[in-house]
């Protein structure tokens, strides 16, 4: 393969006509694949750095998203209060406690309301099985703390 590369480029070379030919005008298919490779060695735009420093925001306004979702929760179980109403539609003059904390902490905080607005549909951590889920986490990691406190106190006697 590179013998036969070798002798297409020193025959070329022989004649002018045929590398002009080779070559081509500006927006020649070898001038197209020029360009597509000097692209490819650009750093800056290649594909993982890119990607690299997208996932890295979108993981950073996840978690700003998560955290505020998780105080929410810890804030309605201290209170003992229902999360749903019986009325969650967009335009329901009280949308239960969840969502209701959710819009009070947006409209008072820049930038948990800029991670919400920019949250996809199935990323906006208000669905009932979500939040059983953050529950359950939050009273096992409870449940941890309590039995640690009470295993030490068990061990100084």
């Amino acid at each position: 393969m590179l013998m036969h590369f070798r002798s297409t480029i020193f025959q070329i070379g022989k004649k002018k006509d045929r590398l002009k030919t080779h070559v081509g005008e500006f927006d020649s298919v070898h001038n197209q694949a020029l360009r597509s490779c000097q692209a490819l060695m650009n750093r800056k735009q290649h594909i993982e750095v890119v990607i690299n420093r997208q996932s890295n925001l979108v993981k950073r306004e996840y978690r700003i998203h998560l955290m505020a979702t998780i105080d929410y929760i810890q804030f309605l179980l201290r209170q003992g209060l229902a999360f749903p109403s019986h009325d969650e539609l967009v335009y329901s003059p009280n949308q239960g406690n969840f969502l209701e904390l959710r819009h009070f902490m947006s409209n008072h905080n820049e930038e948990i309301d800029k991670v919400l607005k920019n949250a996809c549909g199935n990323l906006k951590l208000v669905a009932p099985n979500i939040q059983k889920g953050i529950v359950t986490v939050v009273a096992c990691e409870t449940t941890k703390i309590i039995v640690n406190d009470v295993r030490d106190i068990f061990l100084l006697f």
